[in-house]
């Protein structure tokens, strides 16, 4: 959902526009700071004041009557206008929305739901960061590719299927001899690591190169997948721990008892992307 825009109308304040689009006046201050309205201030008469939409979060299913309905938790306002694309812009492409590509379609035969959004550009495509963050992790993913996984203070994105390193120490990281030889059997230009000598701990700055797209294998073979792609995860911070955890099947998709096998706070990030500002 993009940032919306209302006139200001006599009668209108900060604290009744939000009770009259998001039904709970305590998002005015969030208003305020969106609009870089100034404390003493208010909304005056013919004003364009931003709308931005809400967070939102899906829990689990419940069964009512002969319906699966999906729990939908509707939290703090996201003004998205200032977070950029994390790829260049000839790559939002917006087929994130449908298909194998979107938040919430079925992987492995049915039996889990898509954590992410897939955002298909070419092997070793550079990714940016969406905002200001700090590198809390960077570690072995999926089909020979890593993950780097940045806490971006409001939310963090899991960066998924990413270029990993030929040298993993290099990068403040330890990894499982299986892994090392996974590593090792890739060509030299398929494991880039991260750029500009990032690594765990490492800040970030808004439209840092961050990483570079990766080329899965299919089961970790020699068969390289028919896309490149960035898998693009967000998590709202309001848990802890691993992303991936195998084991917590709390976040349900609206199909009944098909997990997503992630951290319970994952969000879709399909409305995010389409808000983001394009990178040149």
């Amino acid at each position: 959902m993009a940032n919306k825009k209302h006139t200001v109308k006599e009668g209108e304040t900060l604290q009744s526009l939000a009770k009259t689009f998001y039904n709970d006046p305590i998002h005015a201050d969030a208003l305020r700071k969106i609009n870089q309205i100034a404390p003493q201030d208010d909304v005056r008469v013919a004003m364009d004041v931003i709308l931005p939409p809400r967070v939102v979060s899906i829990g689990s299913s419940e069964n009512v009557g002969d319906k699966t309905v999906k729990n939908i938790h509707y939290g703090k306002l996201q003004d998205t206008s200032n977070y950029l694309f994390p790829l260049p812009k000839e790559f939002q492409d917006k087929g994130y929305h449908s298909g194998a590509r979107s938040f919430g379609c079925l992987r492995s035969k049915g039996t889990r739901a898509h954590a992410a959004c897939d955002l298909y550009a070419p092997l070793r495509k550079e990714i940016f960061a969406v905002a200001d963050g700090v590198i809390i992790d960077y570690y072995f993913y999926y089909w020979k590719t890593f993950a780097l996984a940045v806490d971006h203070g409001d939310f963090s994105v899991v960066y998924g299927e990413v270029q990993p390193p030929e040298d993993p120490e290099k990068y403040g990281i330890t990894v499982t001899s299986k892994v090392m030889q996974l590593i090792q059997e890739l060509n030299i230009p398929e494991k880039q690591g991260l750029p500009n000598n990032l690594k765990k701990g490492s800040k970030v700055k808004r439209g840092d190169h961050i990483a570079y797209v990766g080329q899965l294998y299919e089961n970790n073979g020699s068969k390289p997948f028919e896309h490149t792609m960035l898998h693009f995860e967000k998590y709202s911070n309001k848990a802890t721990g691993p992303f991936t955890q195998e084991t917590n099947s709390v976040y349900i998709n609206k199909i009944k008892n098909k997990p997503y096998k992630r951290r319970k706070d994952l969000e879709d990030p399909s409305d995010f992307l389409d808000n983001c500002e394009l990178a040149n």
